[in-house]
């Protein structure tokens, strides 16, 4: 028999996708007293599960600096094709950093950060990141007061 953790793990996996293509149809606002049934079947086991949930908030849409959708590698290619004349002693800071934060067990982004004298810089890449336009996510969904019930333990209570 399947465990119930990884049953519902399943079952949670299954509702999140269906909730993100669902969500760009539900306004933000506050729903109250709803059920969810699914049933799931694993092997030859089958099993209803119910989430009865006394609140759902959907939250307003938010707007964030897109620099999650930087990509790294092409960013780096630029900043080195700019670099003209200092690109060979900007490829051998970099390795060089990289080189010693992996000796060292750390990761290489933290170790990056800890460099001496790169306030000015971070504060001017922060600068650069807060002029680009934001991006907007659709707002976070919240779940309060939810119970998962499965077929089964109803049945049990029953008798």
């Amino acid at each position: 028999m399947t465990s119930l953790s990884a049953l519902l793990a399943l079952v949670a996996t299954t509702c999140a996708k269906k909730i993100k293509v669902a969500r760009k149809d539900v306004l933000p606002g506050t729903h109250t007293d709803f059920d969810v049934t699914v049933t799931v079947r694993v092997g030859g086991d089958t099993e209803t599960y119910t989430i009865t949930g006394d609140e759902l908030a959907i939250l307003p849409d938010e707007t964030y600096p897109p620099t999650i959708k930087i990509p790294v590698m092409a960013t780096l290619a630029l900043a080195l094709r700019q670099a003209g004349v200092t690109r060979d002693a900007l490829k051998a800071h970099l390795v060089s950093a990289a080189r010693d934060a992996l000796a060292a067990g750390e990761k290489v982004g933290d170790a990056l950060e800890l460099q001496e004298d790169l306030d000015d810089a971070m504060d001017q890449v922060r600068a650069t990141m807060d002029a680009l336009p934001p991006a907007t996510r659709k707002g976070k969904v919240l779940l309060k007061k939810a119970r998962v019930t499965s077929a089964s333990e109803v049945a049990k209570a029953a008798k």
